[in-house]
């Protein structure tokens, strides 16, 4: 599988080069230097390593296919990791994969129907991009920013995102210009628990499904609003029973709220300028080692006129369930019950293409490290990318 990322890149490059327009070939790199330098488990520094290289491809310009689209993505990371020093459950950052691996992510095909109010999405998927997504937490390195705690962690290997996707469906439906429908069929297990850094594509009767619903308003002015749940059907372990002699059982499912409102905007901008946003999250204490979330997050962008300049503080908070302490208890391994993460960050664009992000994140009684103090970790971004359809 390590040899597959290369694959990869030179065939969607190579496709690329022949389609021109109707092909749309990205390839980024991040670059995250971070140091945990007082508190947590204790001093430490990681340098995260992320590659990633996405096409996207428009059928109805190559083939005649209307309305359809084809998209490939795949990455490859050194595995380093923070959190061995801070200690955090939130995750300081949002690459971290605790393994090296390089494989493939996504591979679907999406069709549109009825004047492209409904829509139809086949294949290898990550959710993040349309479940729980908030416009102002997207600039933080914090990896609850990308979905709540509480639904990545659910189930036997977490939902279908990175950096472990399943096969799956997803339907969407566009009621009027204000609101969207989505629901999604996903294979229960995304990838392998045994083997976390290879490609696993597959569909097993015993992984059961995971089922995803999520209502969204939406308007011009930047608000909106989301409410979702999740559900698996199959039956897995209760955390609330001894690891020994677990009792299994059906239901384990969530809630959340999301929620992004315009402060403050240039009058020909609507969306440059000043972002609340905020998210709340439950699910089933029988089932989750977090079964409560909550953050809240303010933006800044456009701070430049014509530059992709961001600046943000955000705060995130996530509990353990009873069950989980317990458990962690018996076991010799104590957990705390509460996590709180503040993050400061700004992204300077020194070029469209190269962007530089200073980042603080100050970590309030770390879950993993109970006794220990609070964590501080400081660090940097460095962000190179390439896009096909931009000119230069």
């Amino acid at each position: 599988m390590r040899k597959l990322l290369p694959i990869l890149v030179f065939g969607i490059a190579a496709a690329a080069a022949r389609a021109d327009e109707p092909a749309v070939l990205k390839l980024t790199y991040y670059g995250d230097v971070l140091a945990n330098i007082s508190g947590g488990v204790g001093p430490g520094a990681a340098q995260i390593l992320q590659f990633d290289a996405n096409l996207t491809l428009d059928a109805d310009a190559l083939w005649g296919w209307q309305n359809t689209k084809f998209y490939v993505r795949g990455f490859a990371n050194n595995g380093a990791s923070i959190g061995d020093h801070s200690g955090d459950a939130l995750g300081i950052d949002s690459w971290e994969t605790g393994h090296r691996e390089a494989k493939l992510l996504e591979a679907w095909v999406d069709r549109e129907f009825a004047g492209g109010r409904v829509g139809v999405r086949l294949g290898l998927y990550d959710t993040t991009t349309d479940f729980d997504a908030s416009r102002t937490d997207a600039l933080f390195l914090n990896n609850a920013a990308g979905m709540n705690t509480p639904m990545l962690t659910s189930g036997l290997n977490g939902p279908s995102t990175f950096p472990a996707t399943a096969p799956g469906v997803q339907v969407r439906w566009t009621l009027d210009e204000h609101w969207t429908l989505k629901a999604a069929i996903m294979d229960g297990v995304p990838g392998d628990p045994d083997a976390p850094g290879a490609t696993q594509i597959a569909v097993r009767q015993r992984d059961g499904a995971l089922l995803l619903g999520e209502a969204r308003y939406h308007d011009d002015a930047g608000r909106r609003l989301a409410v979702g749940a999740w559900r698996y059907t199959a039956a897995h372990d209760r955390i609330d029973t001894p690891v020994a002699a677990p009792v299994t059982a059906h239901g384990e499912q969530g809630l959340y709220l999301a929620g992004d409102v315009m402060l403050h905007h240039r009058p020909e901008a609507p969306l440059k300028g000043l972002s609340l946003g905020g998210r709340v999250a439950a699910s089933d204490p029988q089932f989750a080692r977090f079964d409560r979330f909550g953050n809240i997050g303010l933006t800044y962008n456009d701070l430049r006129a014509g530059h992709d300049d961001r600046i943000g503080v955000g705060l995130f908070c996530v509990e353990t369930s009873a069950g989980f302490r317990a458990r962690q208890a018996a076991d010799g391994t104590p957990v705390g019950r509460r996590e709180c993460n503040v993050e400061a960050t700004y992204r300077y664009a020194l070029r469209p293409w190269l962007l530089v992000q200073p980042d603080a994140q100050y970590v309030f009684r770390p879950i993993y490290a109970p006794e220990a103090s609070h964590a501080l970790v400081v660090g940097l971004r460095l962000t190179i990318s390439y896009d096909s359809s931009q000119p230069g």
